[in-house]
């Protein structure tokens, strides 16, 4: 009976087994085919995201344009009429109804049937009422409709936002426009001035390269030298000299030496030589080449090759000046060298030289510096006398200060009381001066006189750290006085002050 059984099962049995094994190899299948799939898409997907936040530049440059609207006759005469009208505006000065026209147009966006005029009109109006925002507007609006402005626009623009000193919006419309604005040297040269007044002196090479394909004459190489000045380049500076050989100005010398003394002072006097070499008959070096190089020596401490520089000066028939004389001066401070200073002095009056009120400071330095009090009260005492001008509180307040650098009170007192003969009251930098070297000399009488007259004076700049030394070290009745002044003023005093004495 089984034997029967299984002879009708078996051939059953095998074909369900089969039939399992095909179904179970599909699904398997199955699953591969889409494991497989799902990996290939996601790493698509993965790279469309980089793609996204990585663009290609030459992928958006070469992206097509939107279509361009068309517009019917009907809105092309509405355009034209409603331009006329802001263009009449505008030529009575009528900005805000000119502005309200343009932006009804704009809400119909019919702003792109609108000249170059009337944007050029809109710009120039809205600069001139001080209205940057609505002009950068304009500009960018002619970029977005197409409008590439013409070279008369460039330069009426720019010049008007020069005068107006807008140089940050010279810039950005640089920005907006870059490869369509024209080569021409009034355009560039606003444009690099602008760079220079903003003190972005690294916008400049880009500018210049396109200056100098204008077409240009010597003079207007100057601009490439203010450049080189600021962005301290020697050699380029120095390769455009050559270039330019005799068509070199005095300027042009003048900025390449102001270049130089900053960073190679030797370089700057191979170059001077060489300018009197190019033509005996030119009008440079001139004064000025002189004192930017000398004092270019002098912040360098080369007071030695200074002097031989004014040597130099002087056999090519040129007389120093005031500012000369001062940058001397200066360098014999340095260098605490009273005997050169009073001789390079002399010898700058004997020849002729008028020395200014910052002569006279630099002198008074020079002075005191070394030492030498006694000297500098009687060149103050006597300036009115031998130069016509009376010295102001400035020039006794660094008299004063030169005389307590050696702790000389009493002549600093002196100072100041020839300062008060003479019809000059002390200001607060001579009081703030005055007031710590008399209470260091603990003369307690000198320092009631000054601080009667600090507390005449506004309690904002009164020296409080120095009322407070005096008061700690004050007694008697001067104490009680000076302590109650400070208290009117509202002076904080001090908690060693505090006290009762």
């Amino acid at each position: 009976m089984l034997d029967l059984v299984s002879s009708y099962t078996g051939p059953f049995f095998t074909a369900l087994y089969e039939v399992a094994l095909v179904q179970e190899l599909l699904v398997l299948a199955t699953f591969a085919l889409s494991f497989t799939l799902w990996r290939r898409l996601g790493r698509q997907a993965k790279q469309r995201k980089l793609d996204a936040d990585r663009p290609d530049k030459n992928r958006l440059k070469a992206r097509p344009k939107a279509p361009v609207r068309s517009f019917s006759p009907q809105e092309q005469e509405h355009a034209k009429s409603v331009e006329k009208q802001m263009q009449a505006f505008l030529a009575q000065y009528e900005f805000t109804r000119a502005l309200n026209q343009y932006r009804s147009l704009e809400r119909s966006g019919l702003e792109a049937l609108l000249s170059e005029e009337v944007f050029a009109s809109f710009v120039q109006s809205a600069v001139r009422v001080n209205k940057v925002d609505v002009a950068e507007r304009m500009l960018r609006t002619m970029k977005r409709v197409g409008i590439v402005p013409s070279l008369q626009f460039w330069q009426h623009t720019m010049r008007l936002l020069s005068s107006r000193k807008n140089f940050a919006l010279c810039l950005t419309a640089y920005s907006i426009f870059e490869h369509q604005i024209p080569i021409d040297k009034i355009t560039f040269s606003c444009l690099i001035n602008a760079a220079l007044e903003l003190n972005l002196p690294e916008r400049t090479p880009a500018l210049l390269q396109k200056f100098s394909q204008a077409d240009l004459v010597a003079k207007d190489h100057v601009l490439h030298f203010r450049c080189f000045v600021a962005l301290g380049n020697v050699d380029d500076g120095e390769a455009l000299f050559r270039q330019l050989g005799l068509q070199v100005t005095t300027l042009m010398l003048n900025l390449l030496l102001l270049i130089c003394v900053k960073k190679d002072p030797e370089r700057a006097y191979r170059l001077l030589q060489e300018a009197h070499l190019k033509d005996r008959e030119c009008s440079f070096p001139d004064i000025i080449a002189y004192s930017v190089l000398i004092k270019g020596l002098v912040d360098q401490h080369e007071l030695n090759k200074a002097v031989e520089l004014l040597n130099d000066m002087k056999a090519n028939g040129l007389a120093p000046d005031d500012i000369i004389l001062t940058h001397l001066l200066e360098g014999c401070r340095h260098d605490c060298n009273l005997e050169l200073g009073k001789k390079i002095y002399q010898d700058a009056l004997a020849s002729g030289v008028s020395p200014s009120d910052v002569t006279l400071v630099t002198l008074l330095k020079l002075l005191g510096r070394c030492g030498a009090h006694e000297e500098a009260f009687e060149v103050i005492k006597n300036w009115e006398a031998v130069h016509g001008r009376k010295p102001s509180v400035i020039h006794y307040t660094c008299l004063m200060s030169g005389c307590f650098r050696t702790k000389k009170y009493d002549k600093a007192w002196a100072s100041f009381e020839l300062m008060q003969q003479k019809g000059i009251e002390p200001d607060d930098t001579t009081i703030a001066t005055m007031l710590p070297g008399m209470v260091a000399s603990q003369d307690w009488e000198r320092v009631m006189i000054l601080a009667r007259k600090a507390f005449q004076r506004s309690a904002a700049n009164l020296p409080v750290e120095a009322l407070n030394q005096a008061l700690a070290q004050m007694q008697g009745s001067a104490y009680e006085e000076l302590k109650a002044s400070m208290k009117r003023a509202g002076i904080r005093i001090s908690s060693r002050n505090s006290g009762i004495r």
